[in-house]
């Protein structure tokens, strides 16, 4: 890595997010902004709810903006450098703040993460990844708030016992999948959100999945993002001009974690695969009639941030491509809702077509849109990352067949 990178590496997550939420400020939208702000924060936020239908564009942009800030403002505070990883965490909390997360919500899960370091008397800087994708369970805080109405500080309470759970359950759960699933904290938040879910039931407390979805904005958010995603090619052109001949060498890493591509090929291709898979991201919408919301722009961020680590075209193609074939042999529409969002972040499990080649790829995928459609249920929509439950379960069956067989490598 270049030494005059390293700077505009720690800092072009902060560039990102201030642009957020300057064409959050600058979007011309009918709803008051602080009146779709204050519905944003006193939503269930329970899977699945669109920001930009419930609050607004204006809303929306600005409280994803907000979101990424405080995952940024923890690597500052803890002086954790942005490496892939970190840059995978801020954006999957940008992204999902456009449909589950807000700042009020996610605080509280972070702070029993960062108890549960003080108990183990370890650095919080140990921990504060695993801090920021623990907000995965952020709709537990305030459905026990809002949608259970005990209020907000009993949300909190309950969110902080949440998040002290995650970071003992996360490392024994990642042998068993490999390193081959990208959302190994979203497995994780699958297991202690129906645990969580469980016990509300027991009590007779009934969390449902919803669907609030937008369809308002799709052309708008497709050309500014489309636009955005573009910019970082170019700018990945601008740092180095020779830069996209070496992405055919950051293609052949398989994903499998940790595939830190800022670390191994250089931030200059790097940034042209976050916008290359952002992009690919995008098409597939366009491609399947799908529509580009707070929900299905969030699963965008959330690619561009894993462009950074893990996720590049090669290896996300043929997951997305197992989705859509089950779309078509199945009950399942590729433009609705679940499907959608299954073919974008089910590429979580794009290592295995990296690792073990397209065919794997597309049956994982397969795989997955049966999986993500059912497992809801059991945590009742508390665990944003569903598809990361989902491609957990996917990826120890696939992986467990392939290595018995085995399936060779490409």
């Amino acid at each position: 890595m270049q030494k005059d990178h390293k700077l505009l590496i720690q800092w072009l997550p902060l560039v990102c997010l201030l642009v957020l939420a300057l064409i959050g400020i600058l979007w011309p939208d009918p709803t008051p902004f602080g009146e779709g702000l204050v519905r944003i924060l006193r939503s269930p936020n329970v899977l699945i709810h669109d920001f930009m239908a419930i609050g607004g564009i204006r809303a929306a942009l600005v409280n994803a903006s907000l979101v990424g800030l405080l995952g940024y403002s923890l690597l500052l505070l803890t002086k954790t450098p942005v490496t892939g990883s970190a840059m995978a965490a801020v954006f999957i909390m940008t992204g999902f703040a456009l449909f589950g997360k807000t700042p009020v919500n996610c605080i509280s899960l972070i702070t029993g993460v960062y108890l549960f370091s003080r108990v183990k008397g370890e650095s919080f800087q140990r921990h504060v990844i695993v801090a920021m994708f623990s907000t995965a369970l952020a709709p537990i805080v305030s459905q026990v708030a809002y949608g259970f109405g005990y209020g907000l500080p009993v949300g909190i309470l309950v969110g902080i016992a949440t998040g002290f759970l995650v970071p003992s359950v996360v490392p024994h759960l990642f042998p068993n999948h490999q390193g081959f699933l990208l959302y190994n904290v979203g497995f994780t938040a699958g297991f202690v959100g129906t645990l969580v879910a469980s016990q509300m039931r027991a009590f007779g407390l009934t969390s449902q999945t919803t669907l609030i979805w937008g369809d308002q904005y799709h052309w708008p958010l497709t050309a500014v993002f489309g636009c955005f995603f573009a910019s970082f090619i170019l700018l990945g052109l601008l740092l180095e001009r020779g830069s996209w001949r070496r992405l055919p060498q950051l293609m052949r890493h398989p994903g499998r974690i940790p595939s830190d591509f800022l670390a191994l090929e250089g931030l200059p291709v790097t940034l042209i695969n976050m916008g290359c898979v952002g992009l690919v991201g995008l098409l597939y919408i366009l491609l399947v009639g799908g529509v580009v919301n707070g929900p299905t722009l969030g699963a965008l961020l959330t690619l561009f941030g894993f462009g950074a680590f893990g996720k590049h075209p090669r290896n996300i193609v043929f997951p997305m491509l197992g989705v859509y074939i089950g779309t078509l042999i199945n009950v399942y529409n590729a433009a609705d809702a679940g499907p959608l969002l299954g073919a974008l972040f089910g590429t979580c499990t794009a290592p295995l077509s990296g690792y073990y080649g397209p065919l794997v790829g597309i049956l994982a995928g397969y795989l997955h849109l049966g999986m993500v459609t059912h497992v809801g249920w059991l945590h009742g929509g508390l665990n944003l990352y569903n598809n990361g439950f989902a491609g957990g379960l996917v990826t120890l069956l696939v992986v467990a067949i392939a290595n018995a067989l085995p399936v060779r490598r490409p």
